[in-house]
């Protein structure tokens, strides 16, 4: 019964961490990047990322709770960052993400209190939102497709569709 139920719970928390996964990332905002990175991560089932940490390519940082809510999306924000219409879980990083967000291209890692990778994503300026009021986003959430998008901190991602008329 003992080995039934250790099973049960390593599979459960085996789901728990396959659960969480960076949708959205503004690593360079239009103008200054001071207080305006974030990163966004969603997960189907309801996660506390206190003393998580989120990492770049050179430093690494510890999550703490600046709001809960009772959403599926979760925000990385750096310290100033206005989250205040926002309605997502929102948790800091400090004073910034990493050691900044590199313009150019840089790697971001969700990692578990046990060290564990539970996301990462490596990205370059050549995939776009590169200071244009824009961000890189994952479509759909679950597949490795990124593309340039609005932002849309704590909610569902957005691209614009361009609707081509045939001329006849």
């Amino acid at each position: 019964m003992k080995e039934i139920t250790f099973i049960i719970a390593m599979l459960f928390s085996l789901n728990l961490v396959h659960a969480l996964t960076i949708t959205e990332l503004n690593y360079n905002p239009e103008g200054e990047d001071n207080n305006k990175e974030y990163i966004e991560l969603y997960s189907e089932v309801p996660l506390t990322l206190s003393n998580h940490t989120v990492e770049d390519s050179a430093s690494s940082d510890t999550l703490v709770l600046l709001k809960s809510y009772d959403s599926n999306y979760y925000l990385i924000v750096e310290d100033g960052f206005d989250y205040s219409q926002i309605n997502a879980n929102i948790y800091s990083a400090g004073s910034a993400i990493g050691n900044n967000l590199n313009n150019d291209q840089d790697t971001v890692k969700i990692k578990g209190v046990d060290g564990s990778i539970l996301d990462s994503f490596n990205y370059n300026s050549a995939m776009g939102a590169n200071g244009n009021n824009k961000s890189l986003c994952k479509f759909p959430n679950e597949n490795d497709n990124w593309q340039e998008c609005y932002q849309t901190p704590g909610s569902l991602n957005f691209i614009e569709v361009i609707n081509q008329q045939n001329n006849q």
